[in-house]
């Protein structure tokens, strides 16, 4: 493998990491209301889930 093969790969994996950091922070976020508000995580889920699909956000893959 040279280094310029190397560079896609690089950047996809930079990709996942900051997917992973999203979905962590989101997680966080997620446990804190639900736990706060002695809401059901999966319905405050559901309600997330909702919501970025009425806005068109989708993460990257």
């Amino acid at each position: 493998m040279t280094s310029e093969s190397l560079v896609p790969l690089t950047e996809e994996l930079e990709q996942v990491g900051k997917n992973i950091n999203s979905i962590s922070r989101l997680a966080t976020v997620v446990g804190r209301i639900s736990y706060e508000n002695k809401m059901d995580m999966s319905i405050l889920m559901q309600k997330i889930v909702d919501v970025m699909e009425e806005k068109d956000v989708y993460f990257q893959k």
